[in-house]
């Protein structure tokens, strides 16, 4: 009698017909984390349960520490994937905390975490691209990164209180997208994230700890100071053309 398939040559079949890629399309390989759980979008993980320390409920700002360091570890992760990308003559086209996918997602150990990119749908592949067009992708590129990280940052780090055990937690519900954020930072303070928009954002106290990460540890602004250059990185493209 024959053997059962397994299961992944029964899932094959439907696509022993379909051609393969064309030349000089973009091909995507995944390595599969070793939880076996897959990966989750960075636009999910404010929204993830995390697991408590016993001594999390006396000191609640470890807890806010710990939370933003991750945050950063998945900005940072992420831009180094995009810097891949770029190098690999690439421009993504469509970066949002959507389109960064991650594993593990526990904050207690940034070290292990594994973040890629997905959704090349709108990917241009820059070889052969004039020089102007070229540094207009990778520009684009940056920007729409420096709002993934805003995004994740004021969706996971914008805080409630919590009276049942003075514990750190972030405001149930709290996801902001980026079209507030655009309408806060663009529109209502001209893209001055280093002066205005955060003189602004620190009179908020549920931002206080968004705050405290862009300042970081020796409070020279410099988160402030990155998404500021990332962020005005077009402006600054169309500034210097025209003298």
């Amino acid at each position: 009698s024959l053997m059962p398939l397994p299961p992944f040559t029964q899932m094959a079949q439907p696509f022993a017909k379909v051609p393969p890629p064309l030349p000089g399309n973009v091909w995507l390989i995944f390595s599969f984390p070793e939880s076996g759980l897959g990966f989750l979008t960075a636009e999910m993980f404010p929204r993830i349960p995390q697991e408590r320390e016993p001594w999390d409920a006396l000191w609640p700002q470890r807890v806010a520490d710990r939370r933003a360091r991750f945050v950063r570890t998945i900005f940072e992760k992420a831009l180094a994937a995009v810097a891949d990308c770029h190098d690999a003559g690439v421009a993504h086209g469509s970066i949002s905390p959507a389109s960064i996918t991650g594993a593990p997602f526990d904050q207690r150990d940034p070290r292990r975490l594994i973040i890629q990119l997905q959704d090349f749908g709108f990917s241009t592949q820059l070889p052969g691209v004039e020089p102007k067009r070229r540094s207009e992708l990778i520009r684009d590129d940056l920007y729409a990164l420096a709002y993934a990280y805003l995004q994740l940052l004021f969706s996971s780090l914008t805080t409630s209180p919590n009276e049942d055990d003075g514990v750190f937690t972030p405001a149930s519900g709290m996801i902001y997208d980026q079209e507030t954020l655009r309408d806060i930072f663009e529109r209502k303070f001209k893209m001055d994230f280093k002066g205005a928009g955060r003189d602004w954002a620190y009179q908020r106290e549920e931002w206080e700890h968004v705050c405290k990460e862009l300042d970081g540890p020796d409070d020279t602004q410099e988160g402030w100071k990155l998404l500021h250059a990332m962020i005005n990185c077009r402006g600054a493209a169309s500034r210097s053309k025209g003298g």
